[in-house]
């Protein structure tokens, strides 16, 4: 593994996100209008945005979350399971095995802001 190697994989996962995002935004204009107010009020009139302001736009966090989550975005998406039943910020993950084509199921908790 060489550091273009580093460099591919980084950039591939970066394209697929943004490719992701903006069909959930193609089909979704209602979020990106939320997203777009949330981001203008955060920035305000001189609209720069740091690092640190991303803990003031919980929607356009959570939206990410979900893109991350509904979306492919590797390649080849490993298989996930949980080895003990777990509980976190209020949700229960059993103890189960998920393969890579059932890991988005329904019943999976998804982020409360979308």
């Amino acid at each position: 593994m060489t550091l273009l190697d580093i460099f591919l994989a980084g950039s591939e996962t970066t394209s697929h996100f943004l490719g992701f995002a903006i069909l959930h935004l193609v089909l979704n204009p209602q979020m990106g209008r939320r997203i777009q107010n949330e981001i203008r009020k955060v920035a305000g009139n001189d609209g720069n945005l740091c690092y640190g302001d991303r803990e003031r736009m919980p929607y356009t966090q959570a939206f990410m979350f979900e893109v991350f989550r509904f979306s492919n975005i590797a390649p080849i998406p490993l298989a996930r399971r949980a080895d003990v039943d777990y509980e976190y910020k209020g949700y229960h993950i059993p103890k189960i095995n998920c393969s890579p084509h059932v890991r988005n199921l329904p019943e999976m908790p998804c982020h409360p802001f979308i």
